[in-house]
C-alpha cells in the first residue's frame, strides 16, 4: 500500500527534463521536484535539450499541474527526502496524466529502477 498526497502547484521553471521548480499557488517558496522513477538524458546533450523542451511545452500548456508524492507504507518517509529536490511526479490536469508517463511515451526518458 502507498500513502501520499496530491496538491496543486504552479510552475516556476524547468531545470531539465526530469527536474522542475514549483511553488504553491500564491506562495513565494520555490522548491525543486525530481520526477521519480525516470531518467532523462543530461541537459547538455541533444537528447537532454529535447527532453527539457518537451517538459517546458507540456507544463506551460497544462491548465493546472499537481504535485503527487507517494510513500510506500513499509518504508521510512525520511528515506525519500532530499536536501535539494523532492522525489515526486507532476500530474497534468484535467487529463490526470503523469509527466513521467508522458516523457517515457514520447521517448524522452527511461524508467529508472533501483
Amino acid at each position: 500500500m502507498k500513502y501520499g498526497l496530491i496538491i496543486r502547484v504552479e510552475l516556476h521553471r524547468v531545470r531539465d527534463g526530469d527536474t522542475v521548480e514549483v511553488k504553491f499557488p500564491g506562495g513565494w517558496w520555490v522548491f525543486a521536484i525530481r520526477i521519480k522513477d525516470i531518467n532523462c538524458p543530461e541537459r547538455y546533450t541533444e537528447a537532454g535539450k529535447l527532453a527539457t523542451q518537451y517538459t517546458i511545452q507540456t507544463l506551460e500548456a497544462a491548465d493546472e499541474i499537481a504535485l503527487q508524492v507517494e510513500i510506500p507504507s513499509n518504508q521510512n518517509p525520511l528515506k525519500h527526502l532530499s536536501f535539494d529536490r523532492v522525489p515526486a511526479d507532476l500530474v497534468i490536469m484535467p487529463q490526470r496524466q503523469l509527466l513521467s508517463d508522458l516523457l517515457i511515451r514520447e521517448g524522452h526518458a527511461k524508467r529508472w529502477t533501483r
